[in-house]
């Protein structure tokens, strides 16, 4: 089967370049030549203190190389696009992070994911981009406990076209994933990002 690992609110640019989640999720991935999406909140990728553009760039550069793919969590991680006054504000507020990485690195999102799982018919209408859900929570946010995790994402028989949502700002899901990635490729999981996934289908 074909399924997704995704991940959401990062990416985590306050460790030390070197020691952040996000880098181990992705080394992790090449490690097992996996691949996964990662839906990106704007203010991260500006608004840090301890990554320089460079290292912002290099990192993204080379998860990019590597197969992975990016997408829009929204500029603010905001919960009610639903409630936007108006289609030019859901836009703005899910486009920004689509616009910043075209600019900064030349890079084409497809998709985007919004907050909650939280949408309507004028949130859908905003976008040329699709918007993308989950099948699977691993409940990363909630226990913070890799155990719980693996638990969690591991009791699910996976059929192709399943996506399971993470959080790559936790050291704990980092850590579930050196279990979880190897045991889904040992049940026989594909893991691919979500264009590869919509490819496929």
């Amino acid at each position: 089967p074909l399924i997704c690992l995704t991940f959401d609110d990062g990416p985590y640019l306050w460790d030390e370049p070197g020691n952040s989640s996000c880098e181990r999720i992705v080394d992790l991935l090449y490690q097992y030549d996996a691949t996964g999406t990662f839906y990106v909140i704007g203010n991260n990728l500006e608004n840090r203190e301890v990554w320089s553009d460079y290292q912002v760039y290099a990192f993204l550069k080379r998860s990019i190389n590597q197969g992975n793919e990016y997408g829009s969590h929204t500029k603010t991680h905001l919960y009610t696009l639903d409630e936007l006054p108006t289609s030019e504000s859901i836009y703005n507020e899910i486009n920004e992070p689509i616009e910043y990485l075209k600019e900064f690195m030349n890079y084409d999102m497809r998709t985007y994911r919004p907050v909650e799982g939280v949408f309507d018919d004028d949130v859908l209408a905003s976008q040329p981009v699709g918007a993308i859900l989950w099948d699977v929570d691993s409940e990363d946010w909630y226990s913070l406990d890799p155990k719980q995790i693996i638990e969690e994402v591991l009791s699910y028989e996976y059929e192709t076209g399943d996506i399971i949502i993470f959080h790559d700002i936790y050291d704990e899901t980092a850590q579930s994933l050196e279990t979880i990635i190897p045991e889904l490729i040992k049940r026989g999981c594909q893991l691919v990002t979500v264009s590869d996934l919509l490819n496929a289908l």
